[in-house]
């Protein structure tokens, strides 16, 4: 996971680890739905890197600390228990060597979100917005934006 926050941000971005599994009906909804919006994608891959892990994969990856492991135990680890689930690491996470990727997490989506609730997640991290608030006050905020102008957003 070092490597991939290490390549994201030699790019100027964050990285998003997404967790999902075989047979899930919100992860092929995510796909189907949020990830073949052009809209979607045009707002959040400029500013994210992404890296798909298998709830219950066996592949060998290594948490931020170093440790090696299967995918699955990576997920026990950081307390990923139902997918999809998406951990995010902004483009600013330092990575002393010592920590868990879950000490280092900006924020985390559990669950499936329509596009606009999910969109917002990805801007709340790419704006700085999750160090001085939590999910809900920021959607809040953006909701009160949206009425002052006028304007009510596409949350269907």
């Amino acid at each position: 996971m070092g490597e991939d926050l290490t390549d994201a941000k030699a790019e100027d971005k964050g990285l998003v680890i997404l967790f999902e599994q075989r047979g899930c009906p919100y992860c092929k909804e995510m796909h189907e739905v949020n990830f073949a919006s052009q809209k979607v994608r045009d707002a959040i891959l400029p500013h994210f890197n992404f890296v798909q892990l298998d709830l219950w994969g066996s592949r060998e990856v290594t948490d931020f600390d170093g440790e090696a492991m299967e995918e699955r135990e990576l997920a026990r680890r950081w307390g990923v228990n139902f997918t999809p689930t998406l951990s995010f690491f902004a483009k600013d996470t330092e990575v002393s060597g010592s920590e868990s990727g879950k000490a280092l997490e900006a924020a985390r989506l559990p669950g499936y979100f329509k596009p606009f609730h999910f969109v917002s997640m990805f801007e709340f991290v790419a704006d700085g917005s999750y160090k001085d608030q939590n999910f809900q006050r920021y959607l809040q905020d953006k909701f009160a934006d949206y009425e002052k102008r006028g304007e009510k957003p596409d949350v269907w």
